[in-house]
């Protein structure tokens, strides 16, 4: 299968390979302009939807030639303003703007604070977006995730993960931070969850007319976690592939999801560039879910278990807490000592 190089993803955008230069100074009527017609040439080209595209480069055109846009003097003010127009006529999330200076990009940070409860084993060598992995005191996995780099580039790290937790009993995954990234690693990790081959999603492109199916792996390197209770966290900032993750998981009733209502992007492209230094994310596909026919476009994920984030940790501990035990008693064969 041909790789996907344009991932679900709002916060990861790259800037890397810009076909124009740079403009330090201020933009003028002229630069304005190409900026809005290059925007516009972009969506009837590319947007997954091309009437929506159509009607959004139009406007911006009409917003320029009444003046909507003078006071936007550089490309950082202008970023928003057509931001804004766009998404309110297409009403898609992903569909933006970006000025020269935004640049995001996944890592692995330091924790901003240190857990409620504290690990009695934890991996170290953490990259790729994997933050936090550890055990917690009566065998309750956690998962942190601040995204989904490439399969190619975070297998390996995934793999490790992910057998480092083969034996426990119940698995908290944190998407509170997640703002998106590939369908293929959260296939990878996905596949884990489940004993049998599972249609998780599946990506409308609008180039070539195709559907593209994610299913998971008939195999998988490690044990997998097919019978083990499930918890997701979620927040308003979790975005894009984090949502199509937890909603995966929620319309197969594998997890119990808990935290905010996500962000609500769930149309995939990639990044272009524009004159003056701007990027717009163009989406050029959808998700459409095979058990609802749908995704999560303008609506995000609902929780089945509403909490504010700071509060969403404490409630799935306390579930997983109990699902764990239950488990244990049950006398599955696969619980390791800690």
């Amino acid at each position: 299968m041909k790789k996907i190089t344009t991932c679900l993803i709002v916060l990861l955008a790259a800037g890397a390979g810009l076909a124009f230069p740079l403009r330090a100074q201020d933009l003028d009527a002229a630069a304005r302009k190409a900026v809005v017609d290059e925007i516009a040439r972009l969506l009837d080209e590319k947007y997954v939807f091309q009437d929506i595209g159509r009607k959004c480069g139009a406007h911006l055109q009409a917003k320029l030639a009444a003046g909507a846009f003078d006071r936007a003097g550089t490309a950082a003010a202008l970023a928003p303003l057509l931001t804004e127009e766009l998404q309110g006529i297409a009403n898609d999330r992903h569909l933006r703007v970006f000025s020269p200076a935004e640049r995001a990009a996944i890592s692995s940070p330091p924790a901003a604070k240190d857990l409620p409860v504290p690990f009695v084993r934890q991996m170290t060598d953490l990259r790729h977006g994997f933050r936090r992995v550890g055990i917690f005191d009566g065998n309750i996995g956690y998962l942190d995730l601040l995204g989904f780099v490439t399969e190619a580039v975070g297998r390996d790290m995934a793999v490790a993960a992910m057998k480092f937790l083969g034996g426990v009993d119940a698995l908290i995954v944190d998407l509170r931070d997640n703002g998106g990234g590939n369908p293929d690693l959260i296939r990878l990790i996905s596949s884990y969850f489940f004993d049998k081959p599972t249609h998780l999603n599946s990506l409308y492109w609008r180039e070539g007319n195709r559907t593209e199916e994610f299913w998971t792996y008939e195999n998988v390197d490690g044990r997998r976690l097919a019978d083990v209770p499930l918890f997701v966290l979620t927040s308003r900032r979790t975005a894009s592939g984090g949502e199509e993750f937890t909603y995966n998981l929620k319309t197969r009733k594998r997890a119990l999801i808990i935290g905010e209502t996500t962000w609500g992007g769930a149309n995939p492209g990639g990044t272009h560039p524009l004159p003056s230094g701007l990027r717009i994310f163009v989406p050029k596909g959808r998700a459409i879910n095979p058990v609802t026919g749908t995704n999560w476009e303008g609506t995000g994920v609902e929780p089945d278990v509403q909490a504010d984030r700071e509060k969403a940790f404490d409630i799935g501990f306390e579930k997983a807490k109990l699902a764990a035990a239950a488990r244990r008693r049950s006398g599955n064969p696969h619980a390791p000592a800690i």
